[in-house]
């Protein structure tokens, strides 16, 4: 493949139009439609992406039919997973900038890549100033530690590296929500993988992530108060059926 290949799950997003446009000089945005009531298939197919059709709702399956469309590139060659509502800053370098970080790990096992650190639309310049500083601290802390805490992100690269049982693991995930990414990681990280917080400010990307902003919001009301309104937040918009992969890991 010429260009590396984004998948890109999405359910009612208004914004995977800005997403794909982003991508598509650099990479192949492949989008999974799932579970929508509006008209996001046609928005992202007008800004240049293959639409892959996914009938389960939820983003895991969504990311599954992803995989498998990709078929055996999948096992062999690297791939991302960006969020639909995720934007890279610096357009004509994120492909880049993330997969140069990919050398920072062995290159004969699996890896997983997780975007940096993210600027939060609809707040103030000075206010996300100072989030990025805080969050850049933490997450440098925890640049090689897969134990350390929430890894996820809204921006990824994945290479399974050949390893049919990692891609078997990944495909056989259930449905979870909130908190795939962090089971996808785990699942790196079981089969022998290791993993990489990216702290290069050329793969920066926007987003309206809620999570984000419910870390800064634990700074306020506590980790606790924080977490119960993160999770009511993400319950909201569970798709039915799913599970919520951070409660099971005891991480809220």
């Amino acid at each position: 493949m010429s260009k590396i290949p984004a998948l890109i799950a999405a359910r009612n997003a208004p914004r995977v139009g800005e997403t794909v446009s982003a991508l598509a000089d650099t990479a192949w945005p492949i989008v999974i439609p799932n579970g929508c009531t509006d008209d996001t298939a046609e928005i992202a197919e007008r800004a240049g992406a293959t639409i892959v059709d996914c009938d389960v709702e939820g983003k895991t399956p969504a990311l599954q039919a992803g995989i498998q469309f990709l078929g055996e590139a999948a096992l062999h060659e690297p791939f991302m997973m960006v969020d639909a509502d995720t934007v890279p800053v610096f357009r004509s370098r994120f492909v880049d900038a993330m997969g140069a970080a990919r050398s920072r790990l062995d290159p004969d096992k699996p890896a997983l890549l997780v975007g940096p650190l993210r600027y939060i639309r609809g707040a103030s310049f000075t206010s996300d100033l100072a989030r990025t500083v805080i969050l850049a601290r933490r997450q440098f802390r925890s640049q090689f530690d897969p134990n350390a805490g929430r890894f996820g992100g809204n921006s990824m690269l994945l290479d399974i590296n050949g390893n049919e049982a990692l891609l078997d693991a990944i495909l056989g995930l259930g449905n979870l929500w909130p908190c795939e990414d962090e089971a996808i990681k785990d699942a790196v990280v079981s089969h022998g993988g290791n993993t990489l917080k990216v702290m290069d400010v050329r793969a920066l990307a926007t987003t309206d992530c809620r999570s984000a902003v419910g870390f800064f919001e634990r700074l306020k009301i506590g980790a606790a108060a924080a977490s119960a309104a993160w999770e009511r937040s993400y319950a909201d918009d569970a798709p039915e059926g799913s599970v919520p992969y951070v409660l099971r890991r005891g991480l809220a």
